[in-house]
Formats: structure tokens, sequence, C-alpha cells
């Protein structure tokens, strides 16, 4: 039992001290859908470490899975559980629904920024024949984003439609339906509300890294449609201006478009499949862990 509560904190540890080597680790760039994986994995087993181990100190020395003596304890099978350990418990339990609840809230409230916007571009967006499936928004910043959801959209300015050249605009266009098909915002969205949730540097950390991987990853596939260096080109006309990215929606471009042009115009070389397998079985170990631990009989 004892074990099982250590073991949990130890993950809680692990993942912790990745955050920042996972974070400046120039691999990234090379596999950056290997690392999208390995970094919902690290948050997966945060968050499972978390109130496993509350929950551990807890009900510690009753037997069966955790999951099993969790049910007994809301059913009430321990009534002489002392004060302390039932504090524990119910901090357990408190934050497996500030997780839940955190994780409603910030869908909710994404969707209700989405759903205005596209109320407004109903009103004031256009079609154009140079870029079908877009909406033309009459503003002269060179910009283009999309919206996803249940009525995914993609949305640029007049400035880029006068800024790119007609294979520049393809590729930006081709980068934004990339997200929309690949559903980048879900993964985004997971680390947003934890950041914002618990206000904590490397939280703030992987979001911002985890952001990056996703354009890197849209990157990857505008550039097998259309050239990388016609992506690189198209992403370059976008450095120095400020982005326009409404709530709830991905940008073409942003702080980070001259590390992207980089990287389109130097492709680093992919990574061996010997480190792809030893990076992925290192993120499966670590999430296997707490959730072995919840469901294995003590």
């Amino acid at each position: 039992m004892a074990s099982a509560i250590l073991h949990n904190l130890a993950v809680v540890l692990a993942c912790v001290a990745v955050a920042g080597p996972l974070a400046r680790a120039e691999w990234v760039t090379r596999a950056p859908r290997l690392a999208v994986v390995l970094w919902q994995l690290v948050l997966m087993a945060a968050l499972l470490s978390v109130p496993a181990s509350l929950l551990g100190v807890g009900l510690a020395g009753h037997p069966g899975s955790l999951v099993v003596r969790v049910w007994r304890w809301c059913a009430g099978g321990y009534p002489d559980l002392p004060m302390w350990r039932t504090v524990f418990v119910a901090a357990g339990l408190l934050v497996l629904a500030v997780i839940a609840i955190a994780v409603l809230v910030g869908h909710v409230r994404v969707a209700l920024a989405r759903r205005r916007h596209r109320m407004l571009l109903d009103l004031v967006g256009r079609s154009d024949p140079g870029c079908r499936g877009a909406v033309v928004l009459d503003h002269p910043t060179l910009a283009a984003y999309c919206l996803p959801g249940q009525r995914p959209t993609v949305v640029v300015t007049a400035g880029a439609l006068r800024g790119l050249r007609g294979d520049e605009l393809a590729a930006v266009l081709a980068h934004e339906r990339a997200h929309l098909v690949e559903r980048h915002d879900l993964v985004v969205l997971m680390f947003t509300v934890f950041a914002g949730l618990v206000r904590i540097r490397r939280l703030a950390v992987m979001r911002d890294a985890v952001a990056l991987l996703m354009e890197l990853c849209a990157d990857d596939r505008a550039a097998r449609q259309h050239g990388r260096h016609v992506l690189a080109a198209a992403l370059l006309r976008f450095a120095g201006v400020a982005p326009m990215r409404p709530p709830g929606a991905l940008a073409a471009a942003g702080a980070d478009v001259l590390v992207r042009v980089r990287r389109l115009r130097s492709l680093p070389p992919p990574l061996p499949m010997a480190v792809r397998v030893a990076i992925v079985s290192g993120g499966l170990l670590l999430f296997a862990t707490p959730l072995s631990l919840a469901l294995w009989p003590a």
C-alpha cells in the first residue's frame, strides 16, 4: 500500500522534472507528433497520480484496488475511517471533480466564443473565388486562422489575399485545414485549461510547447501538399505582423513563426526508430504506473 503511494508521488515528481527538459529538447522538431503524444502522456500521468496519492493515503490498509475502495467509501463501506483519512479521501475526490469541471467549463467557454465569432463572420464575412472554402474578412491586416468545432471555418483577411501569392495562399489554407482535420484544438485546449487552473510555470511551458508542436504538425501536412519552401515563404510574410487570433481559434502565424520558417527551410532528419520506441515506451510506462496502481488490487 505504501509502495503504491510512493510510486504515485514519484510519477508526479517525474512529470514535473521532465517538463522543462522536454520543452527545451531539440528532437521534438524532428518528430512533433511523437512529442505531442509524449506531452499528453505526461499530463495524464500527472492528473491521475495527484488524486490517486491522496486517495491512497486516505484508504490505506483496506483490501481491493483503489477504484474499488473509493467506490466502497462513497457507498458508506468504511464508517470507522479516522477523520484525517476522510479528509485525504475527500481531497482526492475534490481534485478529480475540479479536473472534470475545469475541462467541461473550458470546452463550453471555447464553444461559446467560437459561436459568437461565427455569428460575426456570418454578418461581415464574404466568399472569394481565389480561396474557395474560406471566409474572407475585409481587414487590412495580413492574417489567417481557423475556427474548429461543429462548423469548422477557415478565415483569411483581405490583407492576406493582397499580401500572398496564389501558391502561398494555398499553402496557408492547407495549414489551417490541417488544424481542422486533425482537431489540434482539442489537444491545445487541455493544456490551456490546466495552465489557467493551476498557475504553475511548468504548466504554462507545457501549453506553449504543445501549441508550437501543433503548428509544426500542421506545417508538415501543408508542406507535403504545397512544398516546404512555398509554405516557408508564406509564413515569412507574417513575421512582424501582430497575429489576429480570436478566442478559440488557431492562427497561421504567431511568435514562433521564424522558428517554423527555419525548420521548413532546413528540415531536420527523422528520429531513428530505436529512439522513437524508447520515447514511446517511457511515456507509456509513466502513464501506466498510476493507472495500473489504481486498478490493481492492493
